[in-house]
């Protein structure tokens, strides 16, 4: 259960893990995943809701996993080309402003997103590479603005769950996203 706080994560196996389920209700967390497929940044067996908080978690494609379950926000889970360590990923809504960001430690191919502010039926903007105003020491900042990077991904939230929800690795992954 995270409902609180703010941790940051640099994992070389899973970054998050439970033999069971998880739920996030508050906090700030974010993950820098592993680099190897044999590994996931967020990884969980039961299931995993999302009720409030920020949790960023960046890492391999191979065993990817996006929550199963969401309730006042949205969890996008999304791929793209590989990324290096030390590259920011922020996500915008369609006025340009910084639901939340992140700088991993580790090179990453894959997120998993929530934030308050993702809502069923909006667009959002996925952008690599940028400079985010005002972000701290590990590139998290929220309510603020972007400048160049490479846009990633254009995300229309069709529902609450974009890019699958859930399920063991990317090939269980119905929807977009992947």
């Amino acid at each position: 259960i995270i409902s609180g706080g703010y941790t940051v994560i640099n994992a070389s196996g899973d970054g998050i893990d439970s033999n069971n389920s998880i739920t996030v209700s508050g906090g700030v967390t974010l993950v820098s995943g592993p680099e190897g497929n044999g590994n996931a940044a967020f990884d969980y067996d039961g299931t995993a809701k999302i009720t409030g908080g920020v949790l960023i978690a960046t890492g391999p494609m191979g065993m990817a996993q996006n929550f199963s379950e969401a309730e006042n926000q949205g969890a996008i889970l999304v791929s793209f080309g590989p990324k290096d360590s030390g590259e920011p990923i922020a996500l915008t809504d369609a006025d340009g402003i910084v639901l939340a960001s992140f700088t991993p430690e580790n090179a990453y191919q894959c997120a998993v997103i929530t934030a308050p502010g993702i809502q069923e039926g909006q667009t959002y903007t996925l952008i690599t590479g940028c400079t985010v105003e005002g972000a701290d020491e590990n590139g998290f900042a929220q309510n603020t603005t972007t400048a160049g990077g490479v846009v990633i991904d254009q995300i229309a939230m069709t529902s609450l769950l974009y890019g699958g929800n859930g399920g063991m690795g990317m090939w269980n992954m119905p929807g977009g996203g992947f």
